[in-house]
């Protein structure tokens, strides 16, 4: 948190309020990291938020609050007050579907917005092992959660089988990313350009948001931020960073076979995913 903050809620469906800590400060355009699941979206939001407290901007993450509260993406994304959690001059973090609900809100609309997306191969089988193994629970509701019957589902069936049930979803999860391409104010961000080069990837982050860094700050983000396993290890939330692990983990069949259910976005988003 940065600065002074009130405190804004809005009531979910089953009548519990939740609570942000958001900031007053109007002086300054609103700023959205933006991301799909297993593109780097959990790294990708950790060094924004270093960023945005060096400084001086205070940090909401929508989407993980209200995991944490037991609520799912739709829940929150179709809220019809969602938008009142919009101010600007914060900087929004966290997300890993699109936040289609904020779309037509002014604060939204003119806020500085930066996307990162990933092959979709490669996030299938990151998905699997996350599910599988490494993917933290909610703090509340849990015992029978979704993530809980998704670890089932995906520890019930191999890699290949669980990247073609699933490839369907995560293209809708990116198509509803497809109004906001050609907004001036969004850049998109690849993961395999970035990953390996994360002290460029955060100059990137402060230019596009308008905010200053130091190389000590870049060095000490770095010292957390630039993990690379030596080996693979299938039950680390960090398991393997190299990209092109589909190559590895997906027969040519099963590799034709998600490429050709997904849609032409990707090709925009520079993906060669012609089956």
């Amino acid at each position: 948190m940065s600065g002074q903050t009130v405190a804004v809620s809005i009531e979910m469906g089953d009548g519990r309020p939740a609570y942000f800590d958001i900031s007053p400060n109007q002086h300054a355009p609103a700023c959205f990291a933006l991301s799909v699941r297993k593109s780097g979206s959990s790294i990708f939001s950790s060094m924004t938020q270093a960023l945005a407290e060096f400084n001086g901007v205070n940090t909401v993450d929508i989407p993980g609050k209200m995991f944490d509260g037991g609520y799912r993406y739709p829940d929150w994304n179709g809220h019809p007050r969602i938008t009142g959690l919009l101010w600007r001059g914060n900087a929004y973090i966290g997300f890993r579907d699109a936040p289609t609900g904020m779309y037509d809100d002014p604060v939204f609309k003119e806020g500085r917005k930066i996307l990162v997306v990933r092959d979709p191969r490669d996030a299938l089988v990151s998905e699997y092992f996350s599910n599988a193994y490494s993917h933290s629970v909610p703090t509340q509701n849990a015992g029978n959660s979704v993530v809980e019957q998704e670890r089932k589902r995906a520890l019930s069936v191999t890699i290949e089988e669980y990247a073609m049930k699933r490839v369907v979803q995560l293209d809708r999860t990116v198509t509803a990313y497809d109004g906001l391409i050609g907004d001036p104010h969004l850049l998109v961000v690849r993961y395999e350009d970035v990953i390996f080069g994360k002290a460029n990837w955060l100059k990137q982050i402060a230019s596009h948001f308008g905010w200053t860094t130091s190389d000590e700050l870049i060095q000490n983000i770095l010292s957390w931020a630039d993990v690379r396993p030596d080996e693979e290890n299938p039950t680390a939330f960090v398991r393997r960073v190299a990209p092109g692990d589909h190559l590895d983990k997906l027969s040519p069949k099963a590799i034709k076979r998600i490429s050709n259910q997904l849609s032409a976005i990707w090709q925009d988003l520079g993906y060669d995913v012609r089956g």
